[in-house]
């Protein structure tokens, strides 16, 4: 289970890299749309596993593998940095993102979820690039 000071320092974390100007307006509006949107599906009544709470522990474990890999760095630091900064937080996310007790299609909607944002990520990249 993840502490309330991991909790805390990861969404001050989120919050604190801004860069200055129109570039930090387009950023954090884009990292809060989907970052409330994501904590309002996992919020839902009507789930009993895939919570906020499950998001918390997987969290949790992360931090727990990530102190082993800085005990143990190599030479593929570059790698491990974004499999550790994007791809398994964006991972755990989405993870049945989408939920309907009575679908069998969560995989599929909460792939279609993560697609839009991926969409919407590269639009807001392209909107702040010089």
């Amino acid at each position: 289970v993840v502490s309330t000071t991991t909790r805390t320092s990861r969404s001050t974390n989120l919050e604190q890299n801004h860069v200055p100007g129109e570039l930090e307006s387009v950023q954090q509006k884009f990292v809060h749309r989907w970052f409330n949107e994501l904590v309002s599906l996992h919020s839902r009544k009507e789930r009993a596993y895939h919570t906020v709470c499950h998001l918390e522990e997987m969290f949790g474990f992360i931090d727990l593998i990530l102190e082993h890999e800085r005990d143990h760095k190599n030479e593929h630091e570059q790698i491990c940095t974004i499999i550790r900064d994007a791809v398994i937080p964006l991972s755990i996310f989405f993870h049945d993102a989408v939920y309907d007790a009575k679908s069998a299609t969560n995989e599929e909607d909460s792939l279609s979820l993560y697609q839009s944002f991926e969409k919407d990520l590269f639009e807001t990249i392209l909107e702040i690039s010089p």
